[in-house]
């Protein structure tokens, strides 16, 4: 889930703007900054735990185990020892 967040909220916006700009995807997205930065303070001061029985859901678990195709990449991505199922 960390991987999502960080891909679909924290990633830098680089398109159509200069290397070094500040701007988030979630913020091209829509979402005022304050509140961003409010999601980021609670992300590492704030524990967060699935529920029992609570499951990711299959593009989640594609996301985790790296199966995404990337269009014009040459090589797939490294699926790490610790992910593998």
């Amino acid at each position: 889930n960390l991987y999502l967040f960080d891909h679909n909220v924290g990633k830098p916006y680089r398109i159509n703007d200069p290397a070094g700009c500040s701007r988030r995807h979630a913020q091209e997205a829509g979402m005022r900054r304050e509140h961003l930065d409010s999601i980021y303070e609670d992300l590492f001061t704030k524990r967060v735990f699935m529920k029992k029985g609570q499951r990711l859901s299959p593009s989640a678990l594609r996301t985790l185990n790296r199966q995404w195709v990337t269009p014009l990449k040459k090589r797939p991505e490294k699926l790490w020892k610790y992910l593998r199922p």
